[in-house]
């Protein structure tokens, strides 16, 4: 079974799905990493002192670390924040960054969006982002679209996966400057 996790880190680059489920190396943990994993304590911890308002979603009831899966999908994760209303429901990743919403983090929170629906039942039409360096909230619809690319970008893990073929590097060079997987693409910094 994937994980959202392994999806998000496909779509940054798949290299870093190869090294996570194909070829397996355990990197040691980035200062990055530890960083995002103290912060994420601290945004439970003060989150449920904050209004709902901020999110759209007054009424809501809020779940912690929700462990979601769906055997037809073959998708797993584990959700940092789900928020659910009479009438539908809003999914919620903490990022320890300051930076945009990126790509990866779409994919992310649809494909969160798409498991919660599965298993509560109701809709999922926006997920958010919370970056604390900048202390913003970015809100994004999740449309027909989105969750169609999700589930190609599934496909295209499945077929990494059986195929094993050594995926090309991500076109943004500069994501690999601080990435914990760098020491093991040789082709990189040439």
């Amino acid at each position: 079974m994937f994980t959202v996790t392994e999806l998000k880190q496909f779509v940054y680059c798949p290299r870093i799905f190869y090294f996570m489920a194909v070829q397996p190396v355990h990197p040691p943990s980035s200062h990055l990493m530890n960083r995002g994993h103290s912060l994420q304590d601290e945004f439970e911890r003060l989150e449920p002192r904050r209004v709902l308002s901020r999110y759209g979603l007054e009424e809501a009831h809020r779940h912690f670390g929700i462990r979601l899966s769906d055997s037809e999908l073959d998708l797993s994760g584990e959700l940092d924040l789900l928020l659910e209303a009479a009438d539908r429901l809003a999914v919620v990743e903490f990022k320890a960054s300051g930076a945009q919403l990126s790509e990866n983090h779409q994919f992310q929170l649809a494909a969160y969006a798409v498991l919660a629906e599965r298993s509560f039942g109701k809709p999922c039409p926006s997920g958010f982002a919370v970056f604390v360096d900048r202390s913003a909230i970015e809100e994004l619809p999740i449309g027909e679209e989105l969750r169609t690319k999700t589930m190609t970008k599934l496909k295209e893990m499945r077929l990494l996966l059986s195929d094993q073929v050594f995926p090309t590097p991500t076109t943004v060079r500069t994501r690999c400057t601080n990435c914990e997987y760098r020491n093991f693409c040789g082709d990189i910094f040439q």
